[in-house]
């Protein structure tokens, strides 16, 4: 984010920049919306982030939306990294034995949770 005091209101309608909205209220721009994007969602799989807050971008729109208003519905995705999920066999057998639990996988960044906006960022598998 620039400083505000060298913000003349241009800022806005230039394609460089894309609007930031918490809770659909305008809170910024920013000049870099993937890598905005790309470490919002690091910060959310470290804990630092609680993991139902949302991010997406609307590229048509040059916008991202963050929400972290209550009542979205979510739904719990095994990530992959490469092809390849990160969710393991071993995490399955630390699970049956009570070694780990859900919460544990949210921690590693082995599964997160995205809303229905979220997913249209998304690479959804249906199958292995």
């Amino acid at each position: 984010m620039e400083d505000a005091s060298l913000m003349t209101g241009d800022e806005l309608h230039s394609k460089k920049n894309v609007l930031i909205f918490l809770n659909g209220q305008p809170v910024g721009i920013h000049k870099q919306a993937a890598k905005f994007v790309r470490n919002f969602r690091y910060l959310r799989k470290r804990g630092r982030i609680q993991e139902f807050v949302s991010i997406y971008f609307n590229a048509q729109q040059n916008c991202i939306y963050i929400a972290s208003d209550g009542g979205r519905l979510v739904r719990p995705l095994i990530v992959c990294m490469n092809g390849k999920p990160m969710l393991t066999q071993q995490h399955i057998d630390d699970l049956a034995l009570g070694l780990k639990d859900f919460p544990d996988f949210l921690k590693e960044g082995t599964i997160e949770y995205l809303d229905v906006n979220e997913e249209n960022n998304a690479f959804i598998a249906l199958t292995d």
